[in-house]
Protein backbone atom coordinates (compact mmCIF):
# COMPACT_ATOMS: atom_id res chain seq x y z
CA UNK A 1 0.00 0.00 0.00
CA UNK A 2 1.30 3.11 -1.17
CA UNK A 3 1.23 6.64 0.74
CA UNK A 4 -2.51 8.31 -0.48
CA UNK A 5 -2.48 10.31 -2.92
CA UNK A 6 -5.58 13.12 -3.48
CA UNK A 7 -6.31 12.65 -0.07
CA UNK A 8 -7.69 8.56 -1.01
CA UNK A 9 -5.48 5.14 -1.21
CA UNK A 10 -3.89 4.21 -3.75
CA UNK A 11 -3.43 0.21 -4.17
CA UNK A 12 0.01 -0.90 -4.89
CA UNK A 13 0.00 -3.28 -7.62
CA UNK A 14 3.23 -5.85 -8.70
CA UNK A 15 5.80 -5.26 -10.98
CA UNK A 16 5.75 -7.99 -12.93
CA UNK A 17 4.92 -9.58 -15.99
CA UNK A 18 3.73 -7.23 -19.54
CA UNK A 19 1.77 -5.07 -17.25
CA UNK A 20 3.58 -2.30 -15.69
CA UNK A 21 2.43 -1.51 -12.43
CA UNK A 22 3.15 1.14 -10.30
CA UNK A 23 4.60 -0.80 -7.13
CA UNK A 24 7.11 2.17 -5.18
CA UNK A 25 5.88 4.17 -2.62
CA UNK A 26 5.88 7.34 -4.27
CA UNK A 27 3.21 9.45 -6.07
CA UNK A 28 4.40 8.60 -9.80
CA UNK A 29 1.76 7.41 -12.10
CA UNK A 30 2.33 5.58 -15.08
CA UNK A 31 2.56 7.98 -18.55
CA UNK A 32 0.64 5.10 -20.32
CA UNK A 33 -1.98 2.86 -18.91
CA UNK A 34 -5.49 2.30 -16.65
CA UNK A 35 -5.52 4.30 -13.35
CA UNK A 36 -8.70 2.17 -11.65
CA UNK A 37 -10.89 4.10 -9.11
CA UNK A 38 -12.06 1.11 -6.38
CA UNK A 39 -15.04 3.01 -5.29
CA UNK A 40 -18.81 1.68 -3.84
CA UNK A 41 -22.19 2.76 -2.91
CA UNK A 42 -22.87 -0.18 -0.48
CA UNK A 43 -23.30 0.49 3.34
CA UNK A 44 -20.13 0.31 5.10
CA UNK A 45 -21.37 -2.36 7.83
CA UNK A 46 -22.36 -4.65 4.57
CA UNK A 47 -18.52 -5.44 3.48
CA UNK A 48 -15.17 -5.30 5.48
CA UNK A 49 -12.44 -6.59 2.81
CA UNK A 50 -11.98 -6.12 -0.44
CA UNK A 51 -10.03 -8.27 -3.23
CA UNK A 52 -8.48 -6.83 -6.25
CA UNK A 53 -7.15 -9.47 -8.79
CA UNK A 54 -5.62 -8.36 -11.90
CA UNK A 55 -4.36 -10.94 -15.02
CA UNK A 56 -2.97 -10.46 -18.38
CA UNK A 57 -3.94 -12.40 -21.30
CA UNK A 58 -0.79 -14.39 -22.40
CA UNK A 59 0.13 -14.75 -26.29
CA UNK A 60 -1.25 -18.27 -26.08
CA UNK A 61 -4.87 -17.12 -25.14
CA UNK A 62 -4.74 -17.98 -21.72
CA UNK A 63 -4.83 -15.02 -18.47
CA UNK A 64 -2.16 -15.39 -16.00
CA UNK A 65 -2.35 -13.87 -13.06
CA UNK A 66 -0.30 -10.65 -11.63
CA UNK A 67 -1.99 -9.60 -8.78
CA UNK A 68 -3.70 -11.05 -5.99
CA UNK A 69 -4.42 -9.47 -3.06
CA UNK A 70 -7.00 -8.99 -0.74
CA UNK A 71 -7.33 -5.19 1.85
CA UNK A 72 -9.76 -5.23 5.30
CA UNK A 73 -11.68 -1.64 4.23
CA UNK A 74 -11.81 0.73 6.15
CA UNK A 75 -8.72 0.24 7.17
CA UNK A 76 -5.02 2.01 7.38
CA UNK A 77 -4.43 0.20 4.28
CA UNK A 78 -7.76 0.82 2.39
CA UNK A 79 -10.13 3.36 2.08
CA UNK A 80 -12.49 3.39 -0.66
CA UNK A 81 -12.48 5.09 -3.00
CA UNK A 82 -8.85 3.56 -3.35
CA UNK A 83 -7.06 3.71 -7.14
CA UNK A 84 -4.62 1.06 -8.27
CA UNK A 85 -2.37 2.17 -11.45
CA UNK A 86 -1.74 -0.57 -14.23
CA UNK A 87 0.69 0.72 -16.71
CA UNK A 88 0.86 -0.31 -20.54
CA UNK A 89 4.22 -1.89 -21.81
CA UNK A 90 5.34 -2.11 -25.27
CA UNK A 91 2.92 -4.36 -26.97
CA UNK A 92 -0.12 -2.04 -28.34
CA UNK A 93 -2.46 -5.07 -27.70
CA UNK A 94 -2.47 -5.64 -24.50
CA UNK A 95 -4.98 -6.47 -22.31
CA UNK A 96 -5.59 -6.96 -18.44
CA UNK A 97 -8.78 -8.83 -16.80
CA UNK A 98 -9.49 -7.01 -13.55
CA UNK A 99 -11.77 -8.63 -10.81
CA UNK A 100 -12.96 -6.91 -8.39
CA UNK A 101 -14.94 -8.53 -4.92
CA UNK A 102 -16.95 -7.66 -1.68
CA UNK A 103 -16.76 -9.52 1.46
CA UNK A 104 -18.52 -9.23 4.45
CA UNK A 105 -16.49 -11.27 7.39
CA UNK A 106 -12.94 -11.53 5.46
CA UNK A 107 -11.35 -12.84 2.54
CA UNK A 108 -12.66 -16.64 4.01
CA UNK A 109 -16.05 -15.08 4.72
CA UNK A 110 -19.19 -14.00 2.29
CA UNK A 111 -18.86 -12.68 -0.64
CA UNK A 112 -21.18 -9.73 -1.06
CA UNK A 113 -20.61 -8.11 -4.85
CA UNK A 114 -18.23 -8.24 -7.62
CA UNK A 115 -17.21 -6.17 -10.59
CA UNK A 116 -15.22 -7.60 -13.49
CA UNK A 117 -14.00 -5.39 -16.35
CA UNK A 118 -12.16 -6.41 -19.06
CA UNK A 119 -10.12 -4.12 -21.49
CA UNK A 120 -7.44 -3.18 -23.87
CA UNK A 121 -4.70 -0.89 -22.08
CA UNK A 122 -4.07 2.53 -24.03
CA UNK A 123 -0.39 3.20 -24.70
CA UNK A 124 -1.16 6.70 -25.79
CA UNK A 125 -2.19 8.54 -22.07
CA UNK A 126 -3.31 7.24 -18.83
CA UNK A 127 -7.09 6.16 -18.71
CA UNK A 128 -9.98 6.15 -15.94
CA UNK A 129 -11.45 3.22 -15.47
CA UNK A 130 -14.21 3.15 -12.43
CA UNK A 131 -15.05 -0.19 -10.76
CA UNK A 132 -18.01 0.32 -8.69
CA UNK A 133 -19.15 -2.25 -6.12
CA UNK A 134 -22.89 -1.40 -6.76
CA UNK A 135 -25.52 -1.61 -3.78
CA UNK A 136 -27.67 -3.12 -6.77
CA UNK A 137 -25.49 -6.03 -7.64
CA UNK A 138 -25.34 -7.56 -4.25
CA UNK A 139 -26.21 -10.96 -4.43
CA UNK A 140 -25.49 -12.01 -7.07
CA UNK A 141 -21.33 -13.46 -6.86
CA UNK A 142 -21.36 -16.94 -5.27
CA UNK A 143 -18.48 -19.18 -4.47
CA UNK A 144 -17.66 -22.64 -6.14
CA UNK A 145 -14.67 -25.30 -6.03
CA UNK A 146 -12.72 -26.55 -3.08
CA UNK A 147 -11.36 -23.29 -2.49
CA UNK A 148 -14.69 -21.27 -2.76
CA UNK A 149 -13.34 -18.94 -5.45
CA UNK A 150 -15.77 -16.30 -6.29
CA UNK A 151 -17.31 -15.71 -9.38
CA UNK A 152 -19.85 -13.69 -10.69
CA UNK A 153 -23.83 -16.08 -10.54
CA UNK A 154 -23.91 -14.34 -14.51
CA UNK A 155 -22.86 -16.43 -17.40
CA UNK A 156 -19.43 -17.05 -18.72
CA UNK A 157 -17.29 -13.98 -19.69
CA UNK A 158 -20.45 -11.62 -18.15
CA UNK A 159 -20.92 -10.02 -14.19
CA UNK A 160 -23.34 -7.80 -12.80
CA UNK A 161 -23.45 -3.99 -14.79
CA UNK A 162 -23.63 -1.07 -11.94
CA UNK A 163 -25.80 0.67 -13.56
CA UNK A 164 -28.62 -1.57 -14.12
CA UNK A 165 -28.20 -4.36 -11.95
CA UNK A 166 -28.71 -6.85 -14.54
CA UNK A 167 -25.76 -9.28 -16.23
CA UNK A 168 -23.74 -8.09 -19.34
CA UNK A 169 -20.15 -8.48 -21.04
CA UNK A 170 -17.21 -7.66 -19.36
CA UNK A 171 -15.51 -6.34 -22.71
CA UNK A 172 -15.17 -2.46 -22.78
CA UNK A 173 -14.91 -3.05 -26.47
CA UNK A 174 -13.21 0.79 -26.99
CA UNK A 175 -10.91 1.64 -24.58
CA UNK A 176 -10.61 4.85 -26.66
CA UNK A 177 -13.87 5.69 -24.65
CA UNK A 178 -12.77 6.10 -21.23
CA UNK A 179 -11.54 9.48 -20.15
CA UNK A 180 -8.50 10.69 -19.40
CA UNK A 181 -7.03 10.01 -15.56
CA UNK A 182 -5.90 13.03 -13.70
CA UNK A 183 -3.71 12.91 -11.05
CA UNK A 184 -4.84 14.82 -8.26
CA UNK A 185 -8.50 14.81 -9.44
CA UNK A 186 -11.48 15.25 -6.45
CA UNK A 187 -12.66 11.99 -6.13
CA UNK A 188 -15.69 13.49 -3.72
CA UNK A 189 -17.67 14.92 -6.26
CA UNK A 190 -19.96 12.27 -6.63
CA UNK A 191 -20.36 8.55 -7.91
CA UNK A 192 -23.60 8.87 -9.94
CA UNK A 193 -21.37 8.42 -13.10
CA UNK A 194 -18.99 6.00 -12.03
CA UNK A 195 -22.26 3.88 -11.21
CA UNK A 196 -24.16 4.19 -14.45
CA UNK A 197 -21.94 3.76 -16.92
CA UNK A 198 -22.27 0.86 -19.18
CA UNK A 199 -22.33 -0.49 -22.49
CA UNK A 200 -24.55 1.46 -25.13
CA UNK A 201 -27.42 -0.53 -25.20
CA UNK A 202 -27.76 -2.34 -22.00
CA UNK A 203 -31.55 -1.92 -20.77
CA UNK A 204 -31.36 1.16 -17.69
CA UNK A 205 -28.16 2.64 -19.59
CA UNK A 206 -28.55 4.90 -22.14
CA UNK A 207 -25.78 5.62 -25.25
CA UNK A 208 -23.84 8.69 -24.90
CA UNK A 209 -25.31 12.03 -26.03
CA UNK A 210 -27.07 13.27 -23.34
CA UNK A 211 -24.49 15.82 -22.13
CA UNK A 212 -25.35 18.25 -19.46
CA UNK A 213 -27.52 16.15 -17.28
CA UNK A 214 -28.08 17.10 -13.33
CA UNK A 215 -27.68 14.70 -10.58
CA UNK A 216 -31.03 14.76 -10.29
CA UNK A 217 -31.56 13.80 -13.97
CA UNK A 218 -28.91 11.19 -13.87
CA UNK A 219 -30.64 9.47 -11.03
CA UNK A 220 -34.09 9.12 -12.53
CA UNK A 221 -32.56 7.95 -16.30
CA UNK A 222 -29.89 5.96 -14.77
CA UNK A 223 -28.05 7.47 -17.85
CA UNK A 224 -24.55 9.82 -18.33
CA UNK A 225 -21.63 11.35 -19.99
CA UNK A 226 -18.72 12.93 -19.44
CA UNK A 227 -19.40 16.49 -19.75
CA UNK A 228 -16.23 16.86 -21.63
CA UNK A 229 -17.77 15.08 -23.92
CA UNK A 230 -16.20 11.64 -23.83
CA UNK A 231 -17.55 8.78 -24.84
CA UNK A 232 -19.49 7.51 -21.14
CA UNK A 233 -20.97 4.47 -22.63
CA UNK A 234 -18.44 1.83 -21.43
CA UNK A 235 -18.09 -0.49 -18.48
CA UNK A 236 -17.46 1.46 -15.09
CA UNK A 237 -15.85 3.50 -17.26
CA UNK A 238 -14.40 7.01 -15.72
CA UNK A 239 -15.73 10.62 -15.79
CA UNK A 240 -14.91 14.24 -16.08
CA UNK A 241 -11.99 14.93 -13.58
CA UNK A 242 -13.71 17.09 -11.43
CA UNK A 243 -17.34 14.96 -11.26
CA UNK A 244 -15.82 11.81 -9.59
CA UNK A 245 -15.65 9.58 -6.54
CA UNK A 246 -17.99 9.14 -3.77
CA UNK A 247 -17.08 9.18 0.39
CA UNK A 248 -19.01 11.97 1.27
CA UNK A 249 -22.77 11.40 2.37
CA UNK A 250 -24.17 13.53 -0.56
CA UNK A 251 -22.42 11.77 -3.38
CA UNK A 252 -23.20 8.00 -1.75
CA UNK A 253 -27.08 9.03 -1.60
CA UNK A 254 -26.63 9.99 -5.29
CA UNK A 255 -25.15 7.13 -6.19
CA UNK A 256 -27.38 5.07 -4.49
CA UNK A 257 -30.34 6.59 -6.41
CA UNK A 258 -28.57 5.98 -9.38
CA UNK A 259 -28.23 2.55 -9.41
CA UNK A 260 -31.82 1.30 -8.11
CA UNK A 261 -34.06 3.52 -9.72
CA UNK A 262 -33.98 1.42 -12.79
CA UNK A 263 -33.21 -1.90 -11.20
CA UNK A 264 -32.96 -5.20 -13.42
CA UNK A 265 -36.51 -6.23 -12.26
CA UNK A 266 -37.97 -2.69 -14.47
CA UNK A 267 -39.49 -1.46 -11.47
CA UNK A 268 -39.67 2.35 -9.75
CA UNK A 269 -37.17 2.34 -6.69
CA UNK A 270 -38.77 1.27 -3.36
CA UNK A 271 -38.75 4.54 -0.41
CA UNK A 272 -36.55 3.10 1.91
CA UNK A 273 -38.60 2.07 5.02
CA UNK A 274 -39.20 4.51 7.80
CA UNK A 275 -39.53 2.47 10.91
CA UNK A 276 -36.68 -0.04 10.69
CA UNK A 277 -32.74 0.43 10.24
CA UNK A 278 -31.28 -2.31 8.05
CA UNK A 279 -34.31 -4.37 8.96
CA UNK A 280 -34.34 -6.34 5.47
CA UNK A 281 -32.86 -9.66 6.03
CA UNK A 282 -34.11 -11.59 2.72
CA UNK A 283 -35.61 -9.70 -0.78
CA UNK A 284 -35.97 -12.51 -3.74
CA UNK A 285 -37.42 -10.42 -6.72
CA UNK A 286 -37.02 -13.18 -8.84
CA UNK A 287 -35.27 -11.84 -11.68
CA UNK A 288 -34.77 -15.14 -13.39
CA UNK A 289 -32.59 -16.67 -10.70
CA UNK A 290 -33.24 -17.03 -6.21
CA UNK A 291 -30.48 -14.23 -5.73
CA UNK A 292 -31.23 -12.24 -2.66
CA UNK A 293 -30.59 -8.19 -3.15
CA UNK A 294 -30.71 -7.48 0.29
CA UNK A 295 -27.52 -6.95 0.59
CA UNK A 296 -26.99 -10.06 3.06
CA UNK A 297 -25.79 -12.97 1.11
CA UNK A 298 -29.19 -15.12 1.78
CA UNK A 299 -29.83 -16.49 -1.47
CA UNK A 300 -32.53 -19.17 -2.33
CA UNK A 301 -31.63 -22.75 -2.95
CA UNK A 302 -34.44 -23.63 -6.26
CA UNK A 303 -33.49 -25.77 -8.99
CA UNK A 304 -34.95 -24.36 -12.40
CA UNK A 305 -37.18 -26.35 -14.35
CA UNK A 306 -37.84 -28.54 -11.67
CA UNK A 307 -38.82 -26.12 -8.37
CA UNK A 308 -40.02 -23.37 -10.09
CA UNK A 309 -39.47 -21.43 -13.62
CA UNK A 310 -39.48 -17.64 -14.25
CA UNK A 311 -41.58 -15.10 -16.40
CA UNK A 312 -43.37 -11.76 -16.99
CA UNK A 313 -44.82 -11.04 -13.68
CA UNK A 314 -46.16 -7.46 -11.44
CA UNK A 315 -42.45 -6.00 -11.48
CA UNK A 316 -40.27 -7.31 -14.12
CA UNK A 317 -40.15 -11.36 -13.71
CA UNK A 318 -41.27 -13.72 -11.11
CA UNK A 319 -41.55 -17.23 -9.76
CA UNK A 320 -44.16 -20.04 -10.70
CA UNK A 321 -43.29 -22.90 -8.41
CA UNK A 322 -43.93 -26.04 -10.13
CA UNK A 323 -46.51 -28.91 -9.12
CA UNK A 324 -43.95 -31.25 -8.13
CA UNK A 325 -41.27 -28.54 -6.92
CA UNK A 326 -40.39 -27.69 -3.36
CA UNK A 327 -40.25 -23.68 -3.71
CA UNK A 328 -37.13 -22.03 -2.87
CA UNK A 329 -35.15 -22.35 0.35
CA UNK A 330 -34.33 -19.70 1.88
CA UNK A 331 -30.37 -19.68 3.70
CA UNK A 332 -28.83 -17.84 6.01
CA UNK A 333 -28.09 -18.36 10.01
CA UNK A 334 -30.03 -15.02 10.77
CA UNK A 335 -32.83 -16.25 13.23
CA UNK A 336 -35.98 -14.59 12.70
CA UNK A 337 -37.74 -13.32 15.64
CA UNK A 338 -41.77 -13.07 16.52
CA UNK A 339 -41.18 -9.50 15.30
CA UNK A 340 -41.53 -9.81 11.46
CA UNK A 341 -42.66 -8.88 8.49
CA UNK A 342 -43.37 -10.57 5.25
CA UNK A 343 -44.02 -9.09 2.02
CA UNK A 344 -44.97 -10.43 -1.69
CA UNK A 345 -46.95 -9.57 -4.77
CA UNK A 346 -49.09 -12.95 -5.11
CA UNK A 347 -51.06 -14.22 -8.31
CA UNK A 348 -53.07 -16.69 -7.11
CA UNK A 349 -54.52 -19.31 -10.08
CA UNK A 350 -58.03 -19.16 -10.42
CA UNK A 351 -60.54 -22.13 -9.34
CA UNK A 352 -57.70 -23.80 -6.92
CA UNK A 353 -59.77 -25.80 -4.21
CA UNK A 354 -58.54 -27.38 -0.85
CA UNK A 355 -55.72 -26.10 1.40
CA UNK A 356 -54.36 -22.39 1.53
CA UNK A 357 -51.93 -21.98 -1.10
CA UNK A 358 -48.38 -21.14 0.95
CA UNK A 359 -46.45 -17.89 0.44
CA UNK A 360 -44.14 -18.28 3.05
CA UNK A 361 -43.37 -20.89 6.11
CA UNK A 362 -41.18 -20.63 8.61
CA UNK A 363 -40.02 -22.72 10.90
CA UNK A 364 -40.40 -26.86 11.86
CA UNK A 365 -43.27 -29.58 12.08
CA UNK A 366 -45.04 -28.76 15.31
CA UNK A 367 -43.27 -25.21 15.87
CA UNK A 368 -43.84 -23.49 12.24
CA UNK A 369 -45.79 -20.55 10.83
CA UNK A 370 -47.76 -20.96 7.25
CA UNK A 371 -48.80 -17.39 6.23
CA UNK A 372 -50.79 -18.76 3.25
CA UNK A 373 -53.61 -17.32 0.80
CA UNK A 374 -57.13 -19.64 1.61
CA UNK A 375 -58.81 -21.46 -2.19
CA UNK A 376 -62.14 -21.24 -2.55
CA UNK A 377 -62.76 -24.09 -1.12
CA UNK A 378 -60.58 -24.14 2.11
CA UNK A 379 -59.77 -27.41 4.17
CA UNK A 380 -58.54 -26.00 6.96
CA UNK A 381 -58.67 -27.94 10.25
CA UNK A 382 -58.01 -24.82 12.49
CA UNK A 383 -61.03 -23.20 12.30
CA UNK A 384 -63.69 -21.70 9.98
CA UNK A 385 -62.05 -20.17 7.09
CA UNK A 386 -63.15 -17.54 3.90
CA UNK A 387 -62.62 -18.21 0.51
CA UNK A 388 -59.20 -16.28 -0.67
CA UNK A 389 -58.59 -14.50 2.20
CA UNK A 390 -55.00 -14.53 3.84
CA UNK A 391 -54.45 -16.39 7.03
CA UNK A 392 -51.70 -17.98 9.40
CA UNK A 393 -51.28 -21.39 10.66
CA UNK A 394 -49.47 -21.14 13.64
CA UNK A 395 -49.90 -24.47 14.75
CA UNK A 396 -52.61 -23.68 17.30
CA UNK A 397 -56.24 -24.09 16.68
CA UNK A 398 -57.92 -21.64 15.87
CA UNK A 399 -55.64 -20.46 12.85
CA UNK A 400 -55.09 -16.64 12.74
CA UNK A 401 -57.39 -15.20 9.65
CA UNK A 402 -57.99 -12.17 8.59
CA UNK A 403 -60.78 -10.76 6.09
CA UNK A 404 -58.68 -9.66 2.98
CA UNK A 405 -59.21 -11.57 -0.05
CA UNK A 406 -56.61 -11.02 -2.97
CA UNK A 407 -58.64 -11.73 -6.30
CA UNK A 408 -57.42 -15.11 -8.25
CA UNK A 409 -56.37 -14.43 -11.02
CA UNK A 410 -55.31 -10.87 -10.25
CA UNK A 411 -51.52 -9.13 -8.43
CA UNK A 412 -52.41 -8.28 -4.95
CA UNK A 413 -49.69 -6.79 -2.48
CA UNK A 414 -49.86 -9.19 0.39
CA UNK A 415 -48.09 -8.16 3.57
CA UNK A 416 -48.08 -9.69 7.13
CA UNK A 417 -46.40 -7.85 9.66
CA UNK A 418 -46.38 -9.04 13.43
CA UNK A 419 -45.17 -7.73 16.35
CA UNK A 420 -44.83 -10.03 19.69
CA UNK A 421 -48.48 -10.08 20.39
CA UNK A 422 -50.12 -9.25 17.22
CA UNK A 423 -51.03 -9.41 13.45
CA UNK A 424 -51.12 -6.60 11.01
CA UNK A 425 -52.66 -8.40 7.45
CA UNK A 426 -52.07 -5.65 4.46
CA UNK A 427 -53.66 -5.83 1.25
CA UNK A 428 -53.83 -3.93 -1.71
CA UNK A 429 -53.77 -0.42 1.10
CA UNK A 430 -56.27 -2.70 3.24
CA UNK A 431 -55.38 -3.52 6.75
CA UNK A 432 -56.58 -6.13 9.45
CA UNK A 433 -55.72 -6.74 12.94
CA UNK A 434 -55.71 -9.76 14.97
CA UNK A 435 -53.97 -11.45 18.32
CA UNK A 436 -51.38 -13.82 17.46
CA UNK A 437 -47.64 -14.69 18.20
CA UNK A 438 -44.74 -16.34 16.10
CA UNK A 439 -42.14 -18.70 16.28
CA UNK A 440 -38.53 -18.14 16.00
CA UNK A 441 -37.35 -19.10 12.95
CA UNK A 442 -34.04 -19.75 11.43
CA UNK A 443 -33.49 -18.22 8.05
CA UNK A 444 -32.49 -21.57 6.87
CA UNK A 445 -35.84 -23.02 7.84
CA UNK A 446 -37.83 -20.87 5.63
CA UNK A 447 -39.25 -21.78 2.39
CA UNK A 448 -40.98 -19.76 -0.23
CA UNK A 449 -43.79 -21.09 -2.66
CA UNK A 450 -43.91 -24.81 -0.79
CA UNK A 451 -45.35 -26.39 2.40
CA UNK A 452 -41.92 -28.80 3.48
CA UNK A 453 -42.82 -29.30 7.37
CA UNK A 454 -47.04 -31.07 6.81
CA UNK A 455 -49.82 -30.02 8.17
CA UNK A 456 -53.56 -30.27 6.72
CA UNK A 457 -54.19 -26.75 6.33
CA UNK A 458 -51.91 -25.77 3.50
CA UNK A 459 -51.35 -27.19 0.13
CA UNK A 460 -47.73 -28.62 -0.68
CA UNK A 461 -46.88 -25.79 -3.26
CA UNK A 462 -48.48 -22.20 -4.06
CA UNK A 463 -50.55 -22.33 -7.13
CA UNK A 464 -50.03 -19.16 -9.06
CA UNK A 465 -47.25 -16.73 -9.55
CA UNK A 466 -44.67 -15.03 -6.84
CA UNK A 467 -42.90 -11.82 -6.97
CA UNK A 468 -40.92 -9.67 -4.93
CA UNK A 469 -40.67 -11.20 -1.51
CA UNK A 470 -39.17 -9.50 1.33
CA UNK A 471 -38.35 -10.67 4.92
CA UNK A 472 -37.85 -8.33 7.86
CA UNK A 473 -36.70 -8.17 11.07
CA UNK A 474 -39.41 -5.79 12.46
CA UNK A 475 -43.26 -5.11 11.98
CA UNK A 476 -43.14 -2.53 9.03
CA UNK A 477 -45.78 0.50 9.63
CA UNK A 478 -48.81 0.70 7.57
CA UNK A 479 -46.97 3.95 5.75
CA UNK A 480 -44.72 1.75 4.94
CA UNK A 481 -46.15 -1.00 3.30
CA UNK A 482 -48.44 1.80 1.73
CA UNK A 483 -45.31 2.51 0.20
CA UNK A 484 -44.13 -0.60 -1.34
CA UNK A 485 -47.75 -0.97 -2.60
CA UNK A 486 -46.96 2.07 -4.37
CA UNK A 487 -50.60 2.67 -5.26
CA UNK A 488 -50.73 -0.60 -6.98
CA UNK A 489 -47.88 -0.22 -9.29
CA UNK A 490 -45.31 -2.06 -7.41
CA UNK A 491 -41.54 -1.38 -6.90
CA UNK A 492 -38.33 -2.72 -6.30
CA UNK A 493 -36.31 -2.71 -2.71
CA UNK A 494 -33.14 -2.05 -4.63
Amino acid sequence: MTGPRAGRSALAALCAGALAVACNSSKTVPATGLELIIASDLPASDFDDVRLEVSELEPGGTWSRVWDRDYVVPSSEATLPATFAIGSGASPNEQALVTVTAYRGGLTGTPVVQRVAQVQLPTDRMAALWMVLARLCEGQVKTTGAEGEAVSTCGSGESCQPGNGQCGSNVIGDPASLPTYVPDQNLDAGIVRGLTLGDAGVPGVAPPGDDGQDATSARNDATTTDAQGDNAASDDGGQAANDSGMENTDASDAGTDAATNDAGDAGPTCPAPTDIDGGLLVYYPFEGDTNDRSGNGNNGSATTGTDLTYGPAKVGQGATILPAGRGIAVNGSTTLGPARTLCAWVNAATGTAGGGLPIVVAGATGAADLYDVATVSPNDNCGTQIKNTLLIDDWVAPCTRSTLAPAPGAWSFVCFAQSATSTTFFMNGATSSASTSAYPAALSAITVGSDRVGGSTTQVVFKGQLDEISIWSAPLSTADMNALYAGGSGCSLR
